[in-house]
Order: C-alpha cells, then structure tokens, then sequence
C-alpha cells in the first residue's frame, strides 16, 4: 500500500512540475491528419545482405537527414579516418555501421571497425574513404528502410 502511494505522489509532482513549466502535448488525434510521407525503396545490392536505400525527395526533408565528410586527422603521429559520432550505427548484432552518401539521396550501410571514440568523434580503423559523405541525422530511419521496418 505504501509503495502505491509513492507512485500516486511522484506521478502527482510529476503533472504539477508539467503544469508550473507550461509543458502540454498535443492530444494524438492531431497527429491523425498528417499525411503519411512515403520514406523510399531499399534495393538489395548483389552478393551483399545489403540494401541500397533511395529516399523520396519529401521523406529527406522530413526526416532531417544530414551528412558529414569522413576526414583525416593525425592521432599520437598516424593518420587515421575521423566520423562524427552521430553517424555510428550498431546494428542489432553489435556490428558497426555508417550510411554513405552513394548518389542522389542514394544511402548505402558501410562497415566500420571502430579504433577509439573521443567525444563526438569516431576514429577508424577500417572506413569509407576520406571526403565520403555520412549520414548523421536519419540514421535510424534508413536501417528501417532498408531492413523494412515501417513506422506506425
């Protein structure tokens, strides 16, 4: 009984704290009429368990998507490929990924042995080359596109 009345009490300071902030969601049923955005197509790329994922040009800027070069930088006197953390991708495996920019809103998963992270930056072992596009923001949404994974 004691513990119920905890909850009631957190869940009580909970919406009052929601209430001082002026913090207040939209009721789902705003949601309802958005249009639903067709995200793209997943081509499976021969000999690879890999897809190609072609964005439609609405889903790109739906989704946000952004993309940074992988750079070279010179770490304790060795060069070494550089990525910002937020394009690293661990697939449900554990495996390391990168979505490159291969074309025209063309996406294509890449492995990547992960040296070190420091900070906001990966340091590859083994890598896309320098100057290769990846994508940081959408990263999520293009697995789901290309293992046929789709939103609700």
């Amino acid at each position: 009984m004691q513990w119920g009345l905890g909850v009631l009490v957190v869940a009580a300071v909970g919406l009052g704290l929601a209430a001082m902030l002026g913090t207040s969601y939209p009721p789902l049923s705003a949601f309802e009429d958005e249009p639903a955005v067709e995200t793209g197509v997943a081509e499976p790329v021969e000999g690879t368990d890999l897809s190609r994922v072609t964005l439609q040009p609405e889903a790109v800027e739906h989704l946000g998507v952004k993309t940074a070069p992988v750079a070279v930088a010179t770490i304790a006197g060795h060069q070494a490929l550089t990525m910002p953390y937020q394009a690293l991708f661990y697939d449900p495996s554990g495996e390391t990924w990168a979505y490159a920019v291969v074309g025209d809103r063309v996406y294509l998963r890449q492995h990547v042995t992960v040296q070190t992270v420091s900070g906001d930056t990966v340091v590859l072992s083994e890598g896309p080359k320098a100057g290769t596009e990846v994508v940081v923001q959408g990263v999520d949404e293009l697995y789901g596109t290309e293992v046929g994974v789709e939103e609700e």
